[in-house]
């Protein structure tokens, strides 16, 4: 039944009521949270308030029209005493002295909205003034979230070829659209917590490091106040070690006996209602490249040239042949045609005796890189050999022990 269909005779306590219509707004929002835009888990019953504001206007009559999608939201009946569905509640600001012209729902009235809809109209007919003054509730609908889904709305219709438009009446004018209408975005998660898309697909870190570039708290939302601290696992890996650590909630990833290759490990985290949801990490450890220099400087004699095949002295565990490990001289305190580097060989010459160290960064296709020092020293030839300054000792113990000495050889 339509307010239209009524003449509506509304008495006021005060007199001059303005006739003409000023903004006046209608919107949605959660009943407990205030949020006009919300979360709410499966299985979660919740209720949503219908508020109106008069904005400094006496409204005296409104015909509202909702609609919503039936697959994710379930309508609870209001009044399960009485026969039909009745689905809305009376709101806590709406005297009872408001007629009730029109309090049900239906699926396709035959004005072929695709959604569940509801109709709720109440007005002024007679008695005291009870019209609306202030922002008020007029009226609570209680749903059930049925399945997840990012956002299911609930409209407020104002549609007038579909004979659904949303109006209200402000004094004894006649209705008229309201001025602003907003309806609520539901989302639905799985349970109170929502592990985001945000959560890295994968990592890579060399088998010699510990990653720890993970923080579980940055990839998860609390829809709700949740009392206790959600629960984390993780799927074990003979080949990964995993640390959580309990209150900053930073991961560690460390490779076992040093191994490398792929593996893909499943984070689960448990609400205080046994509710989970998992993301998976794709965990890449890569073998660096590893120098294996012997305990004694490279000594070349003056004005001899030396080749020195550094792949003789490096390794990489995932790239054996080195087909893709690449060198670089970083530090070089001769000049370059006295020590060269060319791809992995060096070439050494010098005219005086010396004794330096270069500093070369090996790289692999992984972007893995190992730096390391190497001693190049160059001796006379005739001069007999040369003492490192890099492996002579700095001093010598001797021990006296009665008439005899104890004298270290070097």
């Amino acid at each position: 039944m339509r307010l239209d269909q009524y003449i509506f005779v509304t008495i006021l306590l005060f007199f001059g009521v303005v006739g003409q219509l000023s903004a006046t707004s209608i919107f949605l929002r959660h009943s407990s949270t205030g949020d006009q835009d919300f979360f709410v888990g499966v299985e979660e019953r919740f209720q949503v308030e219908m508020i109106i504001d008069p904005q400094g206007q006496q409204v005296t009559a409104f015909e509202i029209y909702l609609s919503f999608s039936e697959q994710h939201l379930e309508l609870i009946d209001a009044d399960p005493i009485n026969p039909g569905i009745q689905p809305v509640k009376q709101g806590k600001d709406l005297p009872n002295g408001w007629q009730n012209f029109d309090n049900d729902t239906h699926g396709d009235p035959g004005n072929k909205l695709a959604n569940f809809q509801i109709d709720y109209s109440r007005g002024l007919i007679f008695g005291a003034d009870l019209s609306i003054k202030k922002k008020s509730v007029i009226g609570e609908i209680t749903f059930r979230a049925k399945e997840p889904t990012d956002a299911t709305k609930i409209n407020i219709d104002n549609m007038k070829g579909a004979n659904r438009l949303t109006v209200v009446r402000v004094g004894n004018s006649p209705t008229t659209p309201f001025t602003e209408y907003f309806g609520s975005n539901v989302s639905i998660s799985q349970g109170l917590l929502e592990f985001l898309d945000t959560f890295p697909r994968n990592v890579t870190f060399p088998n010699n490091q510990v990653y720890n570039e993970l923080r579980l708290s940055d990839y998860i939302v609390s829809h709700h106040s949740v009392e206790s601290q959600p629960k984390w696992s993780v799927s074990k890996s003979p080949n990964i070690l995993v640390e959580i650590d309990p209150e900053s909630l930073i991961v560690s990833l460390s490779s076992v006996d040093n191994w490398f290759g792929t593996e893909t490990l499943k984070f689960t985290v448990t609400d205080p209602k046994e509710n989970s949801s998992s993301k998976s990490l794709e965990v890449k450890i890569t073998a660096p490249p590893v120098f294996e220099l012997p305990n004694k400087p490279f000594i070349t004699d003056v004005n001899q040239i030396r080749f020195i095949n550094l792949a003789e002295y490096l390794k990489d565990s995932d790239d054996p042949e080195l087909d893709n490990v690449d060198l670089v001289m970083e530090k070089n305190p001769y000049d370059e045609n006295i020590v060269k580097l060319n791809g992995k060989q060096l070439t050494v010459l010098y005219d005086k005796p010396s004794m330096e160290s270069i500093v070369v960064v090996a790289s692999d296709a992984d972007g893995n890189k190992t730096t390391t020092e190497i001693p190049i020293g160059f001796a006379a030839s005739d001069s007999g050999p040369i003492i490192s300054i890099i492996t002579f000792p700095p001093e010598i113990t001797v021990y006296f022990d009665g008439p005899d000495v104890n004298v270290p050889t070097l």
